[in-house]
Parts: structure tokens; C-alpha cells; sequence
């Protein structure tokens, strides 16, 4: 199994896969290494990003194994 970088955060992070956006540069310098898995919620704030922080973010079934290779919060 692949590490996996997260990228979790507000609409800045969900749309940093656009075109030329960091999320999208990071994927690339990461592309044979590591899968980077977004977790971005436009709207989001703080408060509610810790509401859906086990849930939606990090699920277990997911993070089970090894740990992340890299996580980023940005709210």
C-alpha cells in the first residue's frame, strides 16, 4: 500500500487541484511515491472542520495500516 499525503482544509485546499494549484504540483512531485488524497470543504471553518474531523476527513478504514506520510490543515 501506497503512503498517502492529505491535504485537509476550506475551499482554498478543495480547489487547489486546479489547474497549476499546489494541491495539483504537490500530486505531481509525489506522483511515484505517495497518493495525495483531498479533503477540502469550501465554507468550512475551523469549528465544523473538527465536527467531521474522524468522520469525513480521516476515516478509519482509511488511515488503517501505516500512518500518513503528510497531513496539511489550512483554515
Amino acid at each position: 500500500m501506497r503512503p498517502k499525503v492529505y491535504l485537509f482544509g476550506d475551499s482554498i485546499t478543495e480547489f487547489s487541484f486546479e489547474n497549476g494549484g499546489w494541491g495539483a504540483a504537490l500530486a505531481n512531485h509525489f506522483r511515484c511515491t505517495a497518493d495525495v488524497v483531498l479533503r477540502g470543504y469550501s465554507g468550512y471553518n475551523t469549528r465544523w472542520a473538527l465536527r467531521i474531523l474522524d468522520k469525513a476527513a480521516f476515516p478509519a478504514e482509511e488511515c488503517a495500516g501505516s500512518p500518513p506520510l503528510a497531513v496539511t490543515v489550512f483554515f
